[in-house]
């Protein structure tokens, strides 16, 4: 999959990374070093189609040895989602002992704030960088408090926290109860009567998968 470079200033980019030996290039520029896995990436395409289309999910892993371009993969499956404007996490978990013990904390915490989008160009901006930029594109504040409370599919904790965090945003006031509860740190914002923990982090998740503040 190669593709013509945008400008030189990317070209620049691009080289001064290799030269300095960067092991992860950028996931907006990933695509222009890519050659070869056709048939894994047809395979993903069709993955993230049907997660579009059909409202499915799916399960993919991805085994290899050092240096078979595991993380190359990972970050050209990540830029095929953003394409079709697909919120991506990118976690590196370099101990696999926090696998098998399940650090749910770190791991939890680290897929919060690595969030990205096709507005941060692939780029982590966290969960409130998403809520940020939504509550920044906010007209009317009492509509947009009442489409959320609406959003019944969603756990009410997860819901209660959304509105939370606009009602701060606009009041001035402190967000940063509920951006640590999003963090999934012991905490209980205004109006949150539970954290994220091991017992609910799986309805946490697909909350945050439903939740479209365009709808």
């Amino acid at each position: 999959m190669m593709n013509e470079l945008p400008d030189r200033k990317t070209a620049v980019r691009i080289i001064s990374q290799l030269r300095a030996g960067v092991p992860k290039p950028e996931v907006s520029t990933v695509r222009f070093l890519h050659v070869g896995r056709d048939k894994w990436l047809e395979g993903i395409k069709w993955d993230i189609n049907n997660a579009c289309d059909a409202d499915a999910s799916s399960l993919r892993f991805v085994k290899g040895y050092y240096g078979d371009g595991k993380t190359h993969f990972l970050l050209m499956t990540m830029w095929l989602a953003l394409q079709k404007r697909m919120v991506v996490s990118y976690v590196s978990v370099e101990d696999r002992s926090q696998l098998r013990s399940f650090d749910f904390e770190l791991v939890w915490k680290s897929v919060m704030q690595q969030l990205a989008t096709p507005e941060s160009g692939g780029e982590p901006e966290g969960i409130w960088g998403l809520l940020d930029r939504w509550c920044d594109s906010i007209e009317d504040i009492p509509l947009a408090l009442e489409s959320i409370d609406c959003l019944t599919k969603l756990e009410p904790n997860f819901r209660e926290a959304i509105r939370g965090y606009v009602r701060a945003h606009f009041e001035g006031t402190d967000k940063t109860p509920y951006q640590q509860w999003f963090q999934g740190d012991p905490v209980r914002p205004r109006g949150v009567k539970t954290r994220i923990d091991q017992r609910n982090c799986h309805v946490m998740l697909r909350s945050l998968a439903l939740y479209d503040p365009e709808v």
